[in-house]
């Protein structure tokens, strides 16, 4: 099975450097994730008006309203099959 990022890249897919063909291609089939750690150096948004959109987005983990420097963040890709 190719990963959905196989599929959107065609055969431009094969000339990613390995390790980013590694990350992004995970499969349901292949039992592997991609987890990132890091910090992110500075959050921000720029208009009021788009504070509602961020709220709507913590509705499902997407995104967040907040503001900050220096915030630890840890990302969790996992390739899964939907029922």
């Amino acid at each position: 099975m190719t990963s959905i990022c196989q599929r959107a890249f065609g055969t431009d897919f094969s000339r990613l450097h390995p390790r980013v063909q590694e990350r992004i291609g995970i499969t349901n089939a292949g039992g592997r994730a991609a987890i990132g750690i890091g910090t992110m150096e500075n959050v921000w948004h720029r208009r009021f008006y788009t504070l509602p959109l961020l709220y709507i987005g913590t509705w499902r983990n997407l995104m967040f309203p907040e503001r900050g420097r220096d915030l630890p963040f840890t990302t969790d890709c996992r390739a899964y099959r939907d029922s």
